[in-house]
């Protein structure tokens, strides 16, 4: 028998996280010349190629959005003491509630901002993102970025054609699920900035309102969540 899992580990909140991280790497790269909120090692990669080609403002505009995602992960972490897991709440869901308001406000300043500073903010919260909710079923997934997913769904697939474990092909098909999110994000983004423009930004949002309703629900109930 399957021993249940705690409700933070859920794969329909991975499924649903996973569907905001690739919407939001599609909605930075459509919208911001380059510059990523969350996926940092690409800024990483420009902000080098830039300082070699001595494109040094162009490099510099780099390092904003990722001094910005340090921070934030670095919030994230004093915000996960100060408020541990209680036997009504975990802190994963006041960093989602966190997350939540700031990309809201994102969405209601983005077009008085300047570019550069609205994807520092993002970058702030994507941090966030990047530090919560990171385990399904006992194993570790990214929800902003797909690389390490690809990974251990090769893996998983590996240990079952060797080993045939049940467990095996169950974590196949949740890293599947997640790889697949990812790119039904990457798809509404598409569409969201199509037809509504920088203001898709709030679509954000209405994932994260969407996890937060099933902690809620997996907590409440206290049930084994697949």
């Amino acid at each position: 028998m399957q021993n249940p899992i705690h409700p933070t580990q859920s794969l329909r909140i991975a499924f649903t996280l996973s569907l905001l991280g690739g919407y939001l790497d599609a909605f930075c790269y459509l919208n911001f010349d380059g510059h990523f909120a969350s996926l940092q090692s690409g800024n990483i990669i420009l902000l080098t190629l830039n300082l070699f080609n001595h494109h040094l403002a162009t490099a510099t505009s780099y390092l904003v959005p990722l001094f910005a995602f340090i921070f934030g992960a670095g919030c994230n972490y004093i915000c996960r003491h100060i408020f541990p897991t209680q036997s009504s709440y975990v802190w994963q869901e006041v960093s989602l509630i966190v997350e939540l308001v700031g990309f809201f406000i994102c969405g209601l300043f983005a077009t008085k901002l300047n570019p550069e500073v609205l994807v520092a903010v993002m970058a702030f919260f994507a941090a966030i993102q990047a530090d919560t909710l990171n385990s399904v079923h006992g194993m570790t997934y990214a929800s902003i970025m797909s690389t390490n997913n690809l990974k251990t769904l090769g893996s998983s697939i590996g240990e079952f054609l060797l080993t045939r474990k049940p467990s095996a092909l169950r974590n196949a098909t949740n890293f599947a699920m997640i790889i697949l999110a990812f790119f039904f994000g990457v798809v509404l983004a598409n569409i969201g900035i199509h037809h509504f423009g920088i203001h898709a930004l709030f679509g954000l949002c209405i994932f994260l309102v969407i996890a937060l309703v099933i902690l809620r629900h997996h907590l409440f109930n206290h049930t084994k969540v697949v």
